[in-house]
C-alpha cells in the first residue's frame, strides 16, 4: 500500500498543517518566517538543502530570500547565486505548475553554483498569487536515496503549497506595509527637521542622513547652484568624506550632477563606468568609488536651485522606482529647506542693512567715530570665529557690534565734540549711552538678545567698569570682544578729547597690560592671533 494511502499518512499530513499554521506566528518578520516554513520543506521529505526565491518586480530576476543547506552548508551558503535564463524557472513561470526531476544534470540551468555542491534532483514548486508566480522554493538531493525524491514527497509538499503560499505572501504584504509605515515616519520626520532649524548645512545634512536608511544607498549628497559662478557645490554630505567634498565645484552641465541641474530631469545610472557623463575626478578628489547612482533635480517652483545624490545601493542591489519616489519626496523637503533659508538669508540681509544704516547714523553724529561701528563689526567677528562661536552667537555679536554705540544718540553733540578734556560731569553724561542704547532698543523683539551685550560693553574684567559694575563671566562674551576692539580702534583713531593717537604696537602693549584688569585674557590672546593672522597693516584708521 502507498504510504499517500495509509492512516499514518494522514496523521503525518495533519501534524504538517498543524506545523504550517503555526507559522502564521512568524508573518511579522519575512525573514524568519522564510526560513522556517524552507527547514520544514526539507525536512519533511528528507532533503539536504534547499532556497527560496523571491521575484523583484523591478528587474524581472528572482533574489534569493531564505536558504538552508545540511551538508555542507559553511560552503553552499555562501556561494549561492541566481543563474539568468534557467530552462525550468523560465517554464514555471509559464505552466505555473510545479516540477520534480530525479535526473538533474549538475551545471544545467542550475540555481545553486558551487563547486563543492552538486545537485542530482530537485522540486521546484511555484508560489502563485491572482496575478501570478511571486516567488518559488526549489528543495535539492534526496538523502539516502539514490534514484531521488518519491512521488509521495512531491505529492505532499504540492498538497502544502497553497497554504505556504497564502502565508508567505501575507507575511510579505506585512513586510511591506512596515516598511510604508517606516518610510513615512522618515518622511514626517524630513518635514520637522525643515522647520526645526535655519542651520540649512545641518537640515540638509540630517535629511540626507535619513535619506541613506531609506533608500539603503552607502552615500548621499545635496549640491546647491550659485547662479553667479554657475557652478555647483556640495552643501550636504554626511559622512567622514563631507570635508572632501566641499572642495569640489562642477560646473552646469559637468558630470552626473550638472547634467540635471542643467536638464531638470532625473537620472538613475545602475553602472557609472558606462556612463559618459559621469565625472571621475570627483571620486578623485573625494576618495570614494561611485559605482551606481540616482540623481534627482530640486525645484522650488519652476526653478532649479540644486540637485540631490544617492550612491551605491547596498547589498549589490540597485536603485528602483520606490527609490526614486522616496528620494523625490526627499528632494521636495530638501527645495523646501534651500527656498525658507533663503527666504530668512533675505529678512537676515534686510534686517541687518537696516542696522547699518542706524550704525552710520550714529557715526555721522560724531565725525570723529566715523566708520568705528563698521569696524568694530568686522573685528568682532573675526574674534568670534577664532573663538568657535556659533552661528547665531557670532550673528548677535555682529549687530551689538554695529549697535554698541546706539545710546550715543542720548548724548548732547557739545559733549562728544568737545576737543580737550571732558569734565567730570561730562564724562558721566557720555557713561550713561551704554543704558540709554539698552533702553532705546528694549522694544525691538529681534534684538532681545543682543540688548545685553550693549548694556555691558563697557564693564571690566575686575568689576570697576559701568553701568553696572559686573565682573569676569558676569560680563557677556560679546560684551568682552567688544570691549577690547573697542578700546583699540578708540586708541588708534583720531578723538578730539586727545592730542596723539597710538600706534597699533603702543595699542596692543597697552591691552596686552590691561588683560586679566579691564579686559577678558581669552579675548585679548584671540584678538591678538587675528590681529596677526589677518589685520596687521590692512586696518583703516581715522
Amino acid at each position: 500500500m502507498k504510504k499517500e494511502n495509509s492512516i499514518e499518512f494522514f496523521k503525518f499530513k495533519l501534524e504538517v498543517s498543524e506545523k504550517i499554521n503555526k507559522l502564521i506566528n512568524f508573518c511579522e518578520r519575512l525573514d524568519i518566517l522564510l526560513q522556517e516554513v524552507l527547514s520544514l520543506m526539507i525536512n519533511l521529505v528528507n532533503a539536504e538543502g534547499g532556497v527560496v526565491l523571491l521575484l523583484e518586480k523591478e528587474n524581472k530576476e528572482f533574489a534569493i530570500a531564505a536558504s538552508r543547506f545540511e551538508i555542507r552548508k559553511e560552503v553552499v551558503n555562501k556561494k549561492i547565486k541566481i543563474m539568468p535564463n534557467q530552462i525550468r524557472i523560465e517554464k514555471i513561470l509559464v505552466t505555473e505548475q510545479p516540477m520534480m526531476n530525479n535526473n538533474f544534470i549538475n551545471g544545467e540551468s542550475q540555481t545553486v553554483e558551487s563547486d563543492d555542491y552538486f545537485i542530482k534532483n530537485v522540486i521546484t514548486i511555484p508560489l502563485l498569487k491572482k496575478n501570478g508566480v511571486f516567488g518559488i522554493i526549489e528543495i535539492y538531493n534526496k538523502k539516502t536515496e539514490l534514484k531521488g525524491f518519491f512521488e509521495e514527497d512531491f505529492s505532499l509538499i504540492c498538497s502544502l503549497m497553497d497554504k505556504i503560499a497564502v502565508i508567505i505572501e501575507k507575511s510579505f504584504l506585512f513586510d511591506r506595509s512596515e516598511k510604508k509605515v517606516e518610510e513615512l515616519k522618515k518622511l514626517f520626520k524630513a518635514t520637522e527637521i525643515v522647520y526645526s532649524s535655519l542651520d540649512l548645512r545641518v537640515v540638509l545634512n540630517t535629511i540626507m542622513s535619513l535619506a541613506m536608511q531609506l533608500l539603503n544607498a552607502e552615500a548621499t549628497s545635496v549640491l546647491i547652484i550659485d547662479e553667479e559662478q554657475e557652478e555647483l557645490s556640495f552643501i550636504a554630505a554626511p559622512g567622514e568624506k563631507e570635508k572632501n567634498l566641499e572642495k569640489i565645484h562642477l560646473r552646469k552641465g559637468e558630470g552626473i550632477a550638472g547634467w540635471v541641474a542643467e536638464n531638470g530631469k532625473i537620472v538613475l545610472v545602475s553602472d557609472v563606468s558606462r556612463e559618459p557623463r559621469f565625472a571621475k575626478r570627483i571620486d578623485e578628489i573625494s576618495g570614494f568609488k561611485t559605482k551606481s547612482i540616482l540623481c534627482i533635480p530640486l525645484k522650488v517652483g519652476n526653478k532649479i536651485v540644486g540637485v540631490i545624490e544617492a550612491i551605491n545601493k547596498k547589498k549589490k542591489s540597485h536603485f528602483t522606482a520606490d527609490d526614486i519616489r522616496l528620494c523625490s519626496s526627499l528632494a521636495k523637503q530638501s527645495a523646501m529647506a534651500i527656498e525658507k533659508a533663503k527666504l530668512y538669508k533675505d529678512m537676515e540681509d534686510l534686517f541687518l542693512s537696516t542696522i547699518k544704516s542706524i550704525a552710520e547714523a550714529i557715526d555721522a553724529k560724531d565725525p570723529y567715530t566715523r566708520g568705528h561701528c563698521e569696524r568694530i563689526r568686522k573685528y568682532t567677528v573675526l574674534i568670534a570665529n577664532n573663538l568657535g562661536l556659533s552661528e547665531k552667537e557670532k550673528r548677535n555679536v555682529e549687530i551689538a557690534a554695529l549697535l554698541h554705540d546706539v545710546g550715543k544718540i542720548g548724548v548732547p553733540e557739545t559733549v562728544l565734540k568737545k576737543e580737550g578734556r571732558l569734565t567730570e560731569k561730562e564724562w558721566e553724561k557720555i557713561k550713561k549711552h551704554p543704558e540709554i542704547g539698552a533702553q532705546i532698543l528694549n522694544s525691538i523683539k529681534q534684538l532681545k538678545e543682543v540688548i545685553p551685550y550693549i548694556r555691558h560693553h563697557q564693564e571690566k574684567f575686575d568689576g570697576t567698569g559701568y553701568p553696572d559694575g559686573l565682573k569676569g563671566r558676569e560680563i557677556p562674551l560679546a560684551s568682552r570682544i567688544i570691549a577690547v576692539v573697542d578700546s583699540f580702534d578708540a586708541m588708534t583713531s583720531e578723538r578730539p578729547y586727545r592730542q596723539n593717537i597710538f600706534s597699533d604696537e603702543m595699542a596692543l602693549k597697552e591691552i596686552e597690560i590691561k588683560a586679566g584688569s579691564q579686559f577678558d585674557p581669552r579675548c585679548v590672546q584671540a584678538f591678538f592671533s587675528v590681529y596677526h593672522r589677518e589685520l596687521k597693516g590692512i586696518m583703516k584708521k581715522r
